[in-house]
């Protein structure tokens, strides 16, 4: 019995050490952090435009200092945005017709026969009906034309979700 309360007391002993411990050693310096500018620093220019962009409509982020943020990131999204466009197309944006561009991003943009355009990106199946969203199948490349098909006719691969 007094076994147990010696015990106990030790336990107890030990875990308000623990707890004031940090009190008794006081303060420790702050650690000095390392900041490292990378190579590609203006790559995440969109994704910060967007953040600041997001932040102003949620009301986290005042006129003034989204007006600072936005002049400083504004030019760097734009540099890659032309980068992006001359490495995809091998032209630049500028020399790019908008009409064309749309065109190519709805002939990219998955299209199901009974609900239309999806709004998922690469999308395989329709994500309301389960129809398979391509052309022609995978496997042999033989055009699909039966509407709803779930089989390949060709080489009978599943083209349905499960």
């Amino acid at each position: 019995m007094i076994a147990s309360f010696v015990v106990g007391g030790m336990l107890a002993l030990l875990a308000l050490a623990f707890v004031l411990l940090p009190m008794v050693r006081g303060a420790r310096p702050p650690v000095a952090r390392v900041v490292v500018q990378r190579e590609d620093a203006g790559e995440d220019a969109i994704s910060a435009l967007r953040e600041v962009e997001f932040d102003r409509a949620t009301g986290k982020l005042s006129d003034a200092d989204y007006a600072t943020l936005s002049a400083r990131y504004r030019p760097q999204a734009l540099a890659q945005l032309e980068r992006e466009s001359r490495r995809d197309a091998g032209a630049a944006a500028s020399d790019r017709d908008p009409e064309a561009m749309i065109a190519q991003w709805r002939a990219a943009q998955a299209t199901c026969r009974t609900c239309g355009p999806r709004p998922e990106a690469g999308a395989v199946w329709c994500s309301t009906c389960g129809h398979y969203l391509p052309d022609s199948c995978p496997r042999c490349r033989e055009a699909v034309a039966e509407d709803g098909a779930s089989y390949c006719s060709a080489c009978g691969v599943v083209l349905a979700a499960a």
